[in-house]
């Protein structure tokens, strides 16, 4: 049986089920129409570029729930990684200042510090799972949390679904496009994150992809005052092609998605000088680091990074008083 008929089957099957348990007959199409139309979503990458400041946040998600975010933001580099103005100019897209990565069950991969080299593994996301990124990037989750979740009719006409489990709100327009996607870590209180999708194209080779977004959140303190808030405007790029690898923290080589400022650096001289990379590398030594991490255990503890041997590597706060130039402690 192809996918598409199984898809079909799953479909007859779900609608016929719900009728004999006397569902209401309209949320039932609607929850029809949902899952046949994200069903064949598996993954999808896309960039956020946000429209009043140089940054970029990367998103990518499969249906496993495996799932990556990438943030890249030029003020950071700056005032953070005290980067040179004019070498951050050039490099900010390519130097992550905040990541995660979540293998969709029980760890994931974030950086620690502000620095590119600090990496820490984390636990799962603690329920009702913070800001993980399928959260932004929900379209290969829908069918799966639409077959269950909790349908309602909006307003506006549209649906919004909730995923009880997350306390995740999803609202859909009138042709089963997402509208927003809404978070909260705490029910009975008031803060709340939201992306708001918009920019959609009309016609019959419109997909069902957005082209523009807002990140909203509000926190707000213990008296219900607002405390902290964010809004951001961003323009989105997708590319699902993309999102298999994009999704994962280590590379098909083995590598892993995270290069140093050094490494960018030495990076940006061979382009511009037309010298071969690993001779740039050469004249740098002692003050570049590895290029290649290649790590898969890190004990924040010692310091120590191990192989798959559980061998150990190198310690990380040696590395980062040889490599970094920091001064001695």
């Amino acid at each position: 049986m192809n996918k598409l008929a199984a898809s079909c089957l799953g479909m007859v099957l779900y609608i016929t089920t719900a009728m004999a348990m006397g569902g209401d007959p309209e949320s039932d199409g609607a929850r029809a129409s949902i899952i046949e139309l994200y069903e064949p979503v598996h993954g999808v990458y896309f960039e956020a570029h946000a429209v009043n400041e140089n940054r970029i946040d990367a998103y990518a998600s499969l249906r496993s729930g495996v799932c990556s975010r990438r943030t890249h933001i030029h003020e950071v580099l700056v005032e953070s990684y005290h980067i040179d103005p004019d070498d951050a100019e050039k490099d900010w897209d390519q130097i992550a200042c905040d990541m995660v990565f979540f293998d969709g069950e029980d760890s994931s991969i974030g950086l620690w510090g502000l620095d590119g080299y600090v990496v820490h593994e984390f636990g799962n996301y603690p329920k009702p799972w913070g800001g993980n990124p399928v959260h932004t990037c929900v379209w290969p989750m829908i069918a799966i949390w639409a077959a269950d979740g909790e349908l309602t009719k909006a307003d506006s006409g549209g649906w919004v679904l909730k995923v009880a489990d997350r306390n995740l709100w999803i609202a859909f327009d009138d042709r089963m496009r997402v509208e927003w996607v809404e978070h909260k870590y705490v029910l009975d209180r008031s803060g709340f994150t939201r992306w708001s999708f918009g920019g959609y194209e009309d016609g019959a080779d419109a997909t069902m992809f957005p082209s523009d977004m807002n990140w909203s959140v509000q926190v707000f303190n213990q008296t219900d005052e607002l405390d902290f808030e964010v809004d951001v405007d961003y323009l989105l790029h997708f590319d699902m092609a993309r999102a298999q690898e994009e999704a994962f923290f280590f590379l098909p080589d083995g590598s892993v998605r995270l290069k140093s400022r050094n490494e960018i650096r030495l990076r940006r001289i061979s382009r511009e000088t037309n010298r071969p990379y690993f001779e740039i590398v050469q004249d740098h030594e002692g003050s570049c680091g590895p290029l290649d991490l290649g790590w898969t255990r890190y004990d924040p503890k010692t310091g120590d990074v191990f192989n798959t041997n559980d061998e150990v590597l190198y310690n990380l706060n040696d590395l980062m008083q040889d490599t970094e130039c920091l001064p001695d402690t």
